[in-house]
């Protein structure tokens, strides 16, 4: 079989997700059986999504490391492994480097050994993946609590010279990353509450824009056609419209930590 195969890195909470970094103001409720479960039910649609799903033990050393997708972003056959602004997230970076440098050698020695891999960003730089937002070439990275210019400036290094283009946004108060509020659907589509899609980092896109009392809509996972989203919105009627399948599925015990869609896998597109 030729072409893009395209996987996703997941790991289901251990029971240390109860201690999962979160301002939620009911995040004692967290039910980590029950968040169990409900990853079980998101990683069958990453798999119904046509998704090549490699999922890792639970590990407890890190509440927060059922969100894979925040270590590092791949782009080109090339990753670059973040640096956490949280520092009790530090760490969850290694297990993501030791599966993902198989995936991109192929079973294959590097065609080039000077060609690095796997690069990282550097203190005092931090740099999370819910912060980046890639729509084709583009990818708009988030200035949050999360992440900072000296982490942006690291991505840019790493991004430009694989024929990327990275414009930078302000993360609301409000979300905890960029993609908590924004995400991408299909070629040249964004999907995000005004305040954050009206800014010059995403001129030219088609917006789509969902309403302020309903911002959680503004977090999906689009793979082709197929989008997964976390219970039901009216605003993606207008996503179907357009001709996409939207699937929901519970995730309320990961909004408790202040998780989403996104954040539950690292998607990783290979040939």
């Amino acid at each position: 079989m030729t072409g893009r195969r395209t996987v996703a890195i997941v790991r289901p909470p251990g029971d240390s997700f109860v201690r999962a970094e979160s301002r939620h103001p009911e995040r004692e409720r967290i039910d980590p059986q029950r968040a169990r479960a409900q990853h079980a039910a998101y990683c069958r649609l990453l798999e119904a999504a046509g998704v090549e799903v490699i999922e890792l033990a639970p590990d407890e050393a890190h509440p927060d490391a059922c969100f894979t997708q925040d270590p590092a972003i791949v782009v080109e056959g090339r990753a670059l492994l973040g640096r956490f602004g949280a520092q009790s997230r530090r760490g969850e970076e290694e297990a993501i480097a030791k599966v993902l440098e198989p995936l991109l050698l192929g079973g294959v020695a590097p065609p080039n050994p000077l060609v690095q891999l796997i690069d990282a960003v550097q203190a005092p730089g931090t740099l999370e993946g819910g912060d980046l937002l890639r729509i084709g070439r583009r990818i708009v990275v988030g200035r949050s609590r999360r992440t900072n210019d000296e982490g942006i400036e690291a991505l840019r290094r790493f991004a430009e010279p694989l024929g990327c283009e990275v414009r930078t946004a302000e993360v609301p108060s409000w979300a905890l990353h960029l993609q908590t509020a924004a995400t991408g659907v299909g070629d040249g589509v964004v999907l995000g509450p005004e305040e954050v899609v009206a800014q010059p980092a995403f001129e030219g896109l088609d917006r789509v824009v969902v309403p302020d009392d309903d911002r959680e809509a503004g977090n999906v996972v689009a793979i082709g056609r197929f989008v997964i989203a976390a219970g039901g919105h009216p605003v993606h009627r207008e996503l179907e419209a357009r001709g996409f399948e939207v699937h929901a599925t519970a995730l309320d015990e990961f909004e408790l930590a202040d998780g989403s869609p996104t954040c539950l896998s690292l998607l990783v597109d290979l040939m």
